[in-house]
Parts: structure tokens; C-alpha cells; sequence
């Protein structure tokens, strides 16, 4: 069930982002994601350190995601992800588009 959209007032109006700036914004995720990679390119710090970082991410997107409808990108840009009602999509559907449907992709590219 969509909840009611917090950064929303009811006199604003809904407008779409930019397709440039929803790519600017899953760049910017992917920056993000690349973040703990040094990590593995010095194998003195350990693979823990990677992880830690990786994990860390995780926690963070997945936090602004539940909380706030966006993403460490998104959040950069100004960015929410809403309905086309302007309310915020269930939990389970932002998980799934943010992080599932690029598993999928991902597992494709390589086995597919």
C-alpha cells in the first residue's frame, strides 16, 4: 500500500526528473558502489576492509531508500522516487527496483 509522500506539500505540483539527470543520479550510485574498490587493489588492507565497506553502502542506500525514497545518487540530485500520484511505492517494490532488477541484469550478462 502507497504511503503519503512526505517531501510533498499538497499545492506542489509532481514534476518528472530529467532522463539526464535520473542517469546522473545512478552514475553517481555507481561512484558510490565503486568506493571501497582501492581496497581490493591493495591487498595489504585486507578483504575485510572491502566488505566492511560494501556493507556499509548496503546499509546506507537501503536506509535512504526506506526512509526517504532515494538513494545516496538520488539524494545528490534532489531526487525522489515516487508514483505517479506522488506517493511513495511500498518498500518491497523500491527494494526490488533499486537492487533486484539489476541483479537480474547483471546474472544475465554473465550467464544469459
Amino acid at each position: 500500500m502507497p504511503t503519503e509522500n512526505p517531501h510533498l506539500s499538497d499545492a506542489q505540483e509532481i514534476e518528472a526528473a530529467s532522463r539526464w539527470s535520473r542517469f546522473a543520479a545512478r552514475l553517481v550510485d555507481g561512484l558510490v558502489w565503486m568506493a571501497p574498490l582501492p581496497f581490493v587493489l591493495f591487498p595489504c588492507l585486507g578483504p575485510m576492509v572491502f566488505l566492511a565497506g560494501l556493507v556499509g553502502i548496503l546499509v546506507a542506500q537501503i536506509y535512504f531508500l526506506v526512509t526517504r525514497a532515494q538513494t545516496l545518487g538520488k539524494k545528490a540530485l534532489g531526487i525522489y522516487i515516487m508514483r505517479s500520484d506522488g506517493s511513495i511505492p511500498h518498500i518491497g517494490w523500491l527494494l526490488v527496483r533499486e537492487f533486484g532488477i539489476p541483479a537480474i541484469a547483471l546474472f544475465l550478462q554473465f550467464f544469459g
